[in-house]
């Protein structure tokens, strides 16, 4: 009875730290993606549930996010209880990482210090903060209670592992990342399972690969919906495998860094706020394996180090771009499920350093309570970008100067505010970073075109089709562009180019004729 006491008053104590970090941002708006999956998707109720369940509206099928982000909507759309429900996550998942830890057989402190580091730490806060984050927080609760299931002190029976594969299925239909149990539960089998014989694990095994066949085939439809991933957003995704593997595996070590000294935390890490090199990445692959060899190599003297040391790198089995390429080279948000590892390894060092000694206990208790002060100052700090959607995407060019994509979401912000002359500039230096940016030379283009300067939009197609000389809606929009300048010499040309790339669409044969007609009849402009 004295430790359920002990248990509620650390869970009260998680819940008031949570509290803590969170409260100022309750009053901060909707911002960044929240416009396409909030505020510009009906509810499931107004869609039918039909075309709701059978549809993709984002990710591959994360049903079970979009539904609970839809129960947040009141008579007036409001960000408010949306920030509400995410905060009451963000303490849910901080109880269970204290219970993973207590499971991991961690000292109660050691296991409470672990929840609150997690807690307090501000590499999660585009997963809290940023109302779209909810998918980030459902998956990793879904994904501990299925390990918690998996992996208990007893024998697992049936019934057990029927829970913790529809524990795994829930989580699967919050975001698709969660695949990562597949490789958590025989990880921690390997380091921790008492029970290690084939025939006891294998049925297990098959009830939870099972559940993702379930998930796969009712997401079969979507995956067919999904767009080819942009260079801008994952350079990796272009790269052969070999080389890719090198990249990810430094980028593996970014992820660490963040989570030990979170000094550099930023709102955008695509092209080209990610510098990666082979050699570099060589490095930090032979790093991944010899810390693997040394895990397996002390797997009967510290199994739980062992298994929580590899935890980083099996949560990112899936999001991490090492078995195949992801939407992002990078992001902070992913980090949430996979830095509990790195939080309980911290409790584990912190209950080996305070031993039996009752002076080293109050240090240990004193360096926990200075870091967690740190870390609430600089939760707030970093929350505090979230503010509104305008202060995002000025604050994520701060953060990420050689950001092609911050540029390009700031100008499009800006855009939707009407401040053409300033959306202009930051399209301009997103196209300046990636030559190659589509999306930045479409809408800088039609900036100019609006506004009555064609030949100045013309030009920025131009600069474009020499990076991308192949892309064939951008040459269509050269094409009219120069048909308006009277151009027709060149516009034929790249009609010629149009019917060359798509021999079978008979639209620019009628283009191209057009065009041939047009240069016969008239003087052109040079």
């Amino acid at each position: 009875m004295k430790d359920l006491a002990r248990d509620i008053l650390v869970v009260l104590l998680l819940a008031a730290a949570t509290y803590a970090a969170n409260e100022n941002t309750l009053e901060y708006g909707f911002a960044y993606d929240d416009t396409q999956v909030i505020l510009d998707r009906e509810a499931a109720w107004e869609q039918g549930w039909g075309e709701f369940l059978t549809s993709r509206s984002w990710g591959v099928s994360r049903h079970l996010t979009l539904l609970s982000l839809d129960l947040n909507r009141g008579e007036k759309l409001s960000p408010y209880p949306f920030h509400v429900t995410n905060i009451a996550l963000a303490w849910l998942l901080a109880a269970l990482v204290y219970a993973t830890g207590r499971r991991l057989e961690l000292s109660r402190p050691g296991a409470f210090a672990a929840a609150l580091v997690f807690t307090l730490h501000p590499v999660h806060v585009d997963a809290v903060v940023n109302i779209i984050g909810r998918a980030e927080l459902l998956a990793a609760a879904f994904v501990i209670l299925a390990l918690l299931a998996h992996a208990g002190r007893e024998r697992v029976g049936a019934l057990r592992t029927c829970l913790a594969s529809l524990l795994f299925l829930a989580a699967m239909f919050c975001k698709e990342s969660a695949a990562c149990f597949l490789v958590l539960a025989p990880l921690h089998d390997f380091f921790l399972g008492s029970d290690r014989r084939l025939r006891t694990l294998l049925p297990r095994y098959l009830s939870h690969v099972t559940m993702f066949a379930v998930w796969f085939a009712a997401s079969w439809n979507n995956f067919h919906d999904i767009e080819p991933t942009a260079f801008v957003d994952n350079p990796l995704a272009y790269m052969p495998s070999s080389q890719r593997l090198l990249h990810a595996s430094q980028i593996l070590w970014f992820y660490v860094s963040m989570v030990v000294w979170p000094v550099s935390l930023a709102g955008d890490r695509s092209f080209d706020a990610t510098p990666t090199d082979s050699l570099t990445g060589a490095i930090a692959l032979l790093a991944w394996l010899l810390l693997a060899a040394v895990a397996w190599q002390q797997r009967r003297r510290a199994p739980r180090a062992g298994f929580l040391i590899l935890w980083l790198p099996a949560a990112f089995a899936v999001t991490g771009n090492v078995a195949f390429p992801v939407g992002t080279i990078m992001a902070e948000r992913l980090l949430l499920l996979p830095s509990v590892g790195l939080c309980l390894l911290g409790g584990v060092v912190l209950e080996r350093f305070a031993g039996d000694s009752k002076l080293r206990a109050a240090t240990a208790s004193m360096i926990v309570a200075g870091v967690s002060v740190v870390l609430l100052f600089a939760y707030d700090a970093r929350a505090r970008v979230w503010q509104s959607d305008l202060h995002f995407h000025r604050q994520a060019v701060v953060d990420s100067p050689r950001s092609a994509k911050a540029h390009y979401n700031l100008g499009l912000a800006l855009i939707h505010r009407d401040r053409r002359e300033e959306a202009a500039v930051s399209l301009q230096r997103a196209l300046v970073i990636h030559p190659g940016f589509s999306r930045a030379a479409y809408f800088l283009a039609e900036l100019h075109a609006e506004e009555g300067d064609v030949a100045e939009a013309s030009a920025i197609y131009a600069a474009y089709l020499e990076a991308k000389p192949n892309d064939v809606g951008s040459i269509t929009r050269q094409i009219h562009l120069l048909m308006q300048l009277r151009r027709y010499g060149q516009a034929r040309e790249l009609a010629q180019r149009l019917v060359h790339l798509e021999e079978g669409n008979p639209e620019h044969g009628v283009l191209l004729g057009r065009l041939e007609r047009l240069e016969a009849a008239g003087p052109v402009n040079p």
